[in-house]
């Protein structure tokens, strides 16, 4: 799903669990960390990407409710 921001917006553990089961598993996916931060109550993972998917830099934010993901957010 697409996001008015111009990223991909999942929210809940079915459709992050989606999204790794279909871009994630199998790929050969890489990630370089390059930086990791604090947001307004969101952590963003700044990454570099490789694999046989998607490949170039990318940012992870994550929403977490109590000790769970509830929303994950890529832009690249």
């Amino acid at each position: 799903m697409w996001s008015t921001t111009g990223g991909r917006e999942f929210r809940g553990a079915k459709r992050i669990t989606e999204w790794s089961d279909n871009e994630f598993i199998g790929k050969q996916v890489s990630l370089d960390v390059t930086d990791v931060e604090d947001r307004d109550g969101e952590v963003v993972v700044t990454a570099q990407v490789g694999g046989n998917g998607f490949n170039g830099p990318s940012h992870f934010s994550f929403r977490v409710d109590g000790d769970k993901v509830s929303r994950m957010t890529i832009r690249a």
